[in-house]
């Protein structure tokens, strides 16, 4: 899998299109792109592309994590402290996982992703890819390709869209939930 970091604000479905347009030899592809649009880190896009092997009866399937390091400051009172607070911090951090599937029989099967905001900080192993993959383990159920979504977890939204076809493109957005997303929020421009 290649990966590029670009500034958010650069991507579009059509850097998107160019990117999956660029992997020859092979049907079934996908170009990837999560932009974090929260003050936490940067501003950034990360892009992904991957594919299934040459000459197999295949699609590509996957899942990447992206990790969000939050450090908030609490505020504990304690009885015995009188009116002065005692300042804890507490390590809130988060990680996105995101799963695709991009089919090799467009008969039976089409593309499919899913996306889920857990506590601290894991990697993408088979068991978050099952249950990503399967909707289990108090994670979403997959999307369908077409739709423009949303999900509200563990103070963020992730916004996105899936294309359906073998040359498949996949849109996020990482905001928090301070934002108020609208029909338009995912400027999917071309």
């Amino acid at each position: 899998m290649a990966a590029a970091i670009i500034p958010g604000a650069d991507v579009s479905i059509k850097t998107l299109q160019i990117i999956v347009e660029g992997i020859i030899g092979v049907d079934r592809k996908i170009a990837i792109a999560f932009t974090n649009l929260t003050d936490i880190n940067s501003k950034d896009a990360v892009l992904f592309s991957a594919h299934k092997l040459d000459h197999t009866a295949r699609g590509t399937v996957g899942t990447f994590s992206y990790y969000i390091p939050i450090m908030l400051s609490k505020f504990h009172w304690k009885p015995y402290a009188g009116l002065h607070p005692i300042t804890a911090w507490q390590n809130e951090d988060k990680t996105v996982h995101v799963m695709w599937s991009v089919p090799f029989d467009y008969n039976l099967y089409s593309n499919w992703w899913n996306v889920a905001v857990v506590d601290g900080c894991q990697s993408p192993d088979s068991n978050v890819h099952e249950n990503l993959y399967n909707g289990s383990r108090r994670m979403p159920y997959p999307n369908k390709p077409d739709k423009s979504i949303s999900n509200e977890s563990n103070s963020f939204w992730v916004l996105g869209y899936m294309s359906n076809d073998g040359q498949a493109t996949l849109y996020m957005k990482l905001v928090a939930t301070n934002y108020i997303p609208t029909s338009s929020c995912l400027e999917l421009s071309y």
